[in-house]
């Protein structure tokens, strides 16, 4: 597994990684059901498949130089995008609406296990 682990980019180690620290803190929350807070949990599940879907299509496009780097603009974008809108539903849905479904807190702090993992696997990726 280590090395098929090893050979695979960068955005692929960074979905594998994210998905697996998403679903353990989702399973640690997972008993706040029982104290009506389960929107906790379904937060940082939908954070975390947004989050971990964006890095797995950004590691899908083509290695052809020019097609990468717009494809990469047009994924970013449709990635930030896609980020601002699930966080004004999410919000929407709580505050407005009052359906507690997904926490907004709960849905932005699992996007930002995505960017710090990144940081930690390309930190790893310079030092070999």
């Amino acid at each position: 597994m280590k090395k098929w682990f090893s050979q695979l980019n960068i955005c692929y180690k960074t979905a594998f990684i994210n998905a697996a620290i998403v679903m353990v803190a989702a399973l640690a929350t997972l008993f706040l059901i029982w104290f009506n807070y389960g929107e906790i949990p379904f937060g940082i599940l939908l954070g975390g498949i947004i989050g971990t879907a964006s890095y797995v299509f950004m590691g899908s496009v083509d290695n052809n130089t020019n097609k990468r780097a717009i494809a990469t603009i047009i994924l970013t974008v449709v990635r930030f995008l896609i980020i601002g809108a699930v966080i004004f539903l999410a919000a929407w849905l709580y505050y407005k609406l009052e359906l507690h479904y997904f926490n907004v807190f709960a849905v932005a702090g699992s996007y930002l296990v995505s960017p710090i993992v990144l940081a930690i696997v390309y930190g790893k990726e310079r030092t070999r």
